[in-house]
């Protein structure tokens, strides 16, 4: 579409700068006198030659008069400008003046204009272009791998001319040259902070090292150094889980949850002056302690005829530490009573409180509503969070075995190893067709908390509960060997926390039966927003 002389006016004005303009239309008004004096010789130049009345007149040349060189000249220079500036707005209008002035088709630079403006016209790819070339100049000049990575990458999917794209092609080089220096020196950073993790013993280095590792070329770390770097991040991981537990169990003033912490510590024979291994073992002799003596005073009133609440009885009959079937047996419910009382209150009441399950609950309350439960006492009032999460995972640690049995043990961890993601369909697949194989109500008993806790991690943005921290503090309760050694202590504990996180994660992919039609119901009811 041809532009009207006032808008190209406007067009030029917002494009350039006052100076500019009277320099371009200063070098005009010169270029049209010196045209103008031209026209005035050869005119003059004709008046003196005789004209020959038999010899035809010449053809006149293509353009008008000789005053359109001086045109020509500035078409030519706004065109060579719009290329520089490989601006397609320009390009169009230039061309259109150059050919409106009758301008050569076959010239050079009308030729070159044209083809610039056909390679311009795709905007998606000149728009793509410009970004990777500013990209390009930011990484060179900030020396960013990461980002000379990405912009390079970007660049391999681009055809674009080397004529036209001369300038982009000049970065790509040295763009290209100033990687291969970056990842040079990166190969031997990372090397450096592998070694300095292994010998301080520095988790969160050697963790966030290893994964830049692993991007790297197969060949780039020595596989001896990634090896000891494995191996001591494997053992690193564990200490930490178990001076969590440790931790818990300590503030918890929790004597059994004591007992298995320090029992794992022991087999992967921590250092005995760990901190968090001296508190421990401190709190735990504490509270032997004082276990004896209660004991003692109870044995005292034993003899005197007095009677005790605790007594023991049958294994087969107590609740904690008796086997889960007998306590499905005497329960209204499909899991043991207390399994449903626990999980029914905290679905109303603590799905939003802040550290679920990692906050201790109180020592005296807890052991009240231990002994309402074991006692069936038909009175029990649950009417603290962290109390109630407390007593369920201290049943749950009590139970002779884990919901998934010993046996089961080797399989679980052979379907972790299989895959790394915990939403993976293969493992979840293989997830499903064994817990379908697990008794009755061992089967009813995790289906019925692990949908509880999948309702807990979607509130994650409140109670800071996500899947992993919850298959943390579960996994142990759940699915551990029924020996546990230094091997299994280095080696098992992060599988056994991937395959309660793929549960917990996924239960419509692991339970046949899907949700619990008694915790539907629980979920009906309002929910408390409480964030204790």
């Amino acid at each position: 579409m041809t532009m009207t002389h006032a808008a190209v006016t406007a067009k030029l004005e917002r494009e350039y700068t006052k100076e500019e303009l009277d320099a371009y239309y200063g070098q005009q008004e010169e270029q049209q006198q010196q045209g103008e004096q031209q026209d005035a010789v050869v005119v003059e130049e004709q008046e003196e030659v005789k004209v020959d009345p038999s010899v035809p007149p010449p053809k006149p040349p293509r353009t008008a008069s000789m005053s359109g060189r001086g045109q020509l000249s500035g078409i030519e220079y706004q065109l060579r400008q719009a290329m520089a500036a490989k601006d397609v707005t320009l390009l169009n209008k230039w061309i259109t003046a150059a050919e409106e002035a009758n301008m050569d088709a076959s010239d050079s630079l009308l030729v070159d204009a044209k083809l610039l403006y056909k390679e311009l016209q795709n905007s998606d790819q000149v728009q793509q272009l410009e970004t990777i070339k500013h990209y390009l100049k930011q990484g060179i000049e900030m020396k960013k791998r990461e980002l000379l990575e990405i912009a390079l990458d970007k660049a391999k999917k681009m055809h674009a001319s080397s004529r036209l794209y001369s300038e982009f092609n000049e970065l790509v080089v040295q763009a290209e040259a100033l990687l291969a220096q970056l990842q040079k020196e990166n190969v031997e950073t990372i090397k450096f902070y592998l070694k300095q993790g292994i010998q301080l013993r520095n988790r969160d280095m050697l963790k966030e090292t290893m994964d830049k590792a692993r991007a790297l070329p197969p060949d780039a770390i020595d596989e001896d150094l990634m090896h000891k770097a494995a191996e001591r991040l494997r053992r690193l991981d564990a200490e930490h889980l178990i001076i969590f537990y440790l931790e818990n169990a300590t503030k918890a003033k929790d004597l059994e949850a004591l007992q298995s912490a320090l029992a794992k510590a022991n087999a992967l024979q921590m250092k005995p002056d760990t901190p968090e291994l001296v508190k421990a073992n401190e709190v735990r002799k504490t509270l032997l302690e004082k276990k004896r003596k209660s004991g003692a005073k109870r044995g005292i009133r034993s003899l005197f005829g007095g009677k005790s609440k605790r007594g023991g009885g049958d294994d087969a009959n107590k609740l904690f530490g008796g086997p889960l079937a007998e306590a499905c047996k005497r329960s209204p419910y499909e899991v043991p009573k207390i399994m449903y009382m626990c999980i029914e209150y905290l679905s109303r009441e603590g799905l939003h409180t802040q550290g679920l399950f990692r906050v201790p609950g109180s020592k005296d309350a807890m052991v009240v509503l231990r002994q309402q439960f074991s006692d069936d006492d038909s009175d029990i009032k649950l009417d603290d969070i962290h109390d109630t999460a407390g007593v369920l995972k201290q049943y749950l640690r009590a139970l002779p075995e884990p919901l998934i049995p010993f046996s089961s043990y080797p399989e679980y961890l052979k379907v972790a190893h299989q895959s790394s993601k915990t939403n993976d369909p293969a493992r979840l697949k293989a997830l499903r067709d064994l817990i379908a194989k697990l008794p009755q109500p061992n089967r009813e008993a995790l289906r019925f908390l692990c949908y509880f806790l999948h309702d807990l991690s979607l509130h994650e943005k409140d109670n800071k509960m996500n899947v992993n921290n919850i298959a943390i503090v579960f996994a142990p309760n759940l699915l551990r060997p029924e020996v546990e050694t230094h091997e299994t202590m280095m080696n098992d504990m992060p599988v056994t926390i991937s395959v309660i996180a793929s549960i917990i994660e996924s239960p419509d992919a692991c339970f046949d039966d899907g949700r619990p039609e008694s915790l539907r119901k629980i979920n009906q009811t309002p929910t408390a927003t409480t964030t204790q």
